[in-house]
């Protein structure tokens, strides 16, 4: 099993079987050790994580998932409603979504 990382949505689907040597189109492996794999984000952004199963020089595809880097929110204030919280904040420059 593999991770792999992208900077934009890979397109493949669960189930899709590649040759294992196109992975490097959509992106970069991670490397594992004793099943696990780690990621150092670098910079702030929109990234791709992608499971594979790797056997016969295959690549079995598993479900992506999106992850967002974004600066950490400011002014947060929490005012109790009573029957509810209502919680506002600033989002950090540039956050579009």
């Amino acid at each position: 099993a593999a991770i792999l990382k992208a900077s934009q949505p890979t397109g493949l689907r669960i189930g899709d079987v590649l040759p294992q040597k196109e992975l490097s189109k959509y992106g970069q492996l991670l490397p594992a050790n004793m099943n696990r794999a780690s990621d150092q984000i670098d910079r702030l952004g929109f990234f791709y994580y992608l499971p594979v199963v790797i056997f016969q020089d295959l690549a079995y595809v598993g479900k992506e998932k999106q992850y967002v880097c974004i600066e950490d929110i400011s002014d947060l204030t929490v005012t109790n409603l009573g029957h509810s919280l209502r919680m506002q904040w600033c989002w950090p420059p540039n956050c579009d979504r």
